[in-house]
């Protein structure tokens, strides 16, 4: 289901199995001002939602990318992925760091991502 833009209609395809377009057909509700209101109350919590998860992902990027330049020796001249950090620190993860790391259920090791 899609809405417009302003939440007052909501649309979607009559046929979803149909196997060309010009046999597909849209059906559109109005919505009630309750409707619209809550529709757009859920669109901006599902958004609010997803930069709480991009902010998630870029911090954990950014620890295990610490945590490795911290443990993890590059060696002259091998191949790596270079970083700088929110802290200003910069530095090489070499591979297979580059990938992720994985931890053991308790948190005592450590491991590239395969």
């Amino acid at each position: 289901m899609q809405f417009t833009s302003d939440f007052r209609f909501a649309f979607t395809r009559k046929n979803g199995n149909a196997q060309f377009p010009w046999e597909a057909e849209a059906v559109t509700i109005e919505l009630s001002p309750e409707e619209r209101q809550k529709a757009e109350s859920l669109y901006r919590e599902m958004l609010e939602a997803m930069r709480g998860a991009d902010q998630a992902r870029r911090d954990w990027s950014d620890y295990w990318h610490e945590l490795v330049l911290d443990h993890v020796p590059a060696s002259p001249g091998s191949p790596g992925m270079p970083v700088t950090l929110p802290s200003g620190k910069s530095g090489t993860i070499p591979n297979p760091w580059s990938g992720g790391v994985v931890f053991t259920p308790v948190f005592r090791v450590a491991v590239p991502r395969q």
